[in-house]
C-alpha cells in the first residue's frame, strides 16, 4: 500500500501527479471544481501531507502542499482548452482508484501519460463526426436530403481548413471568425450552384460543430459553485467565440445579399 511519501522527491513527484492530472482534466473542457476536487483527493490521499491547496481557474492550475515542514508548490497554464470528455472520464476514473494505494507515483504518472497521449479521437475522425452531426441539425431544421449533403461538406471543409489554421496558433478570434468565413463562403458557392438548396439552413447545420454551447454550460455551471472569476471569463470565451462566427458569416453573406 502506498499510504505515504517518505522523501522530497517522493513528494515532488506527487506534486508532478496532482498537476498533470488537473492540467489534463483543465485542459478538456472539466468544470474548476471538478478540477480542485481532482487533485486534493489526489494528494490527501497521502496520510503524512498538510495544508493542501488546489486552485484553479478558467486557465491556470496551482497547487500547494506541506510535507516535513517544506512548501511544495506548482502552478500549470493551459493555452488553449477543448472539449473532450474522454480525458476528464479517464482521469476522474483514474484519481479514484489511486487514492485506494495500490498505485506508485511512478506508476501513476505513466498512466496519466498514456491518458495523455492515446485517448481521443484522430483529427480526422473528430471532423468526419462534426460533418456528420452537421447534416443530422441539418435535419432537425427540416432541410431536405440535398441540403444535408451540402451541410455536410461545407462543414467538413470548414473544419479542415480550420484545423491547418489552428495550427499557425493565432488567437482564437481569428480562428473563429475563419470558421465562420468558410462556412459562409462556402454554402454561397453550393446555393450558386443549386438555387433550390436553402443557405440558411445549410448555415445553421454546417455551424453547429463550432457553436461554444458546452463552454457557456461550464461557465454557468462554474457561476453557480461559486467559482466567479472562472464563471465570467469562460461566458466571456463563449460569447466572443459566438460573435467571431457571427462576424465570419455575416461578412460574405452581407455582400452575397446585397
Amino acid at each position: 500500500m502506498y499510504k505515504t511519501i517518505d522523501s522530497e522527491s517522493e513528494a515532488m513527484l506527487l506534486l508532478e501527479v496532482t498537476s498533470t492530472a488537473c492540467q489534463l482534466m483543465l485542459k478538456n473542457g472539466a468544470e474548476v471544481y471538478r478540477v480542485e476536487d481532482t487533485g486534493e483527493r489526489i494528494i490527501r490521499s497521502k496520510t503524512n501531507i498538510k495544508d493542501v491547496e488546489v486552485y484553479a481557474t478558467f486557465n491556470v492550475v496551482m497547487i500547494s502542499f506541506n510535507f516535513n515542514k517544506h512548501i511544495f508548490t506548482s502552478m500549470k497554464k493551459i493555452k488553449t482548452r477543448t472539449n473532450n470528455l474522454m480525458v476528464v472520464d479517464a482521469v476522474n476514473t483514474f484519481s479514484r482508484e489511486y487514492v485506494l494505494g495500490k498505485t506508485s507515483l511512478s506508476d501513476a504518472l505513466d498512466e496519466l501519460y498514456e491518458i495523455k497521449k492515446g485517448m481521443g479521437y484522430k483529427e480526422f475522425t473528430g471532423i468526419l463526426g462534426g460533418a456528420a452531426a452537421s447534416s443530422l441539425y441539418c435535419a432537425l431544421f427540416l432541410g431536405d436530403i440535398y441540403e444535408m449533403i451540402a451541410a455536410f461538406f461545407v462543414a467538413f471543409i470548414s473544419q479542415y481548413l480550420t484545423s491547418r489554421l489552428a495550427k499557425r496558433k493565432l488567437s482564437f478570434f481569428v480562428d473563429n471568425f475563419f470558421s465562420g468565413f468558410c462556412i459562409s463562403c462556402f454554402a454561397i458557392l453550393i446555393v450558386k450552384m443549386n438555387s433550390k438548396i436553402d443557405i440558411d439552413k445549410v448555415i445553421i447545420g454546417s455551424i453547429m460543430p463550432f457553436v461554444p454551447g458546452l463552454a457557456m454550460t461550464n461557465a454557468v455551471r462554474d457561476l453557480m459553485s461559486g467559482d466567479s472569476t472562472t464563471g465570467i471569463t469562460g461566458a466571456m470565451n463563449a460569447i466572443i467565440i459566438a460573435t467571431a462566427l457571427a462576424c465570419g458569416v455575416a461578412f460574405p453573406l452581407s455582400l452575397y445579399l446585397v
